[in-house]
């Protein structure tokens, strides 16, 4: 009696300690804050999109930041990570307010070109982060710069879109 209560008591313990970790669900949007250098809300499905997200906000870190705001830029991006998990591609806008970077990623919508469904998503996310000036040409090149610096150095496809 003594051994099945001890076993079971050591069983428990070994669960406790050794149980995996949590990952966040796939099926789940992700927030991501990393308090003065980006602000990210991911669909869900789009979780894996985190590295080259935090690659984009290290490059335009090394640029040198330029004050000032720019406007929401929409890109569709390839990633190899991403399409192994079942999207080709994901939607993401990318904006600077205020000195933070502010991303939203998303899916392609069915029935909606992939501009639409992107603006829909960024404007709904970005209304919380008003435009705290005008837009800066110089904030607008470093971020594009910044974009397409990470895409090479992480291998990804990414289109701009109008």
């Amino acid at each position: 009696m003594i051994e099945t209560l001890t076993l079971i008591t050591l069983s428990i313990i070994l669960l406790i300690v050794f149980r995996p970790g949590k990952v966040t669900p796939l099926e789940n949007p992700l927030t991501i804050n990393r308090i003065g250098q980006f602000s990210a809300v991911l669909a869900p499905m789009l979780n894996l999109a985190q590295p080259f997200l935090e690659t984009v906000s290290r490059k335009l870190s090394e640029a040198d930041r330029h004050p000032g705001d720019t406007a929401p830029l929409y890109f569709s991006v390839q990633d190899r990570e991403v399409r192994a998990h079942g999207e080709d591609h994901y939607l993401l806008a990318a904006t600077l307010r205020g000195g933070v970077l502010y991303f939203q990623a998303t899916a392609p919508q069915a029935g909606q070109s992939d501009v639409e469904a992107l603006r829909a998503f960024s404007e709904a996310e970005l209304a919380r982060h008003p435009a705290a000036g005008e837009a800066s040409n110089a904030a607008h090149a470093a971020l594009v710069a910044a974009v397409q610096a990470a895409a090479g150095e992480r291998g990804v496809a990414v289109v701009a879109l109008e």
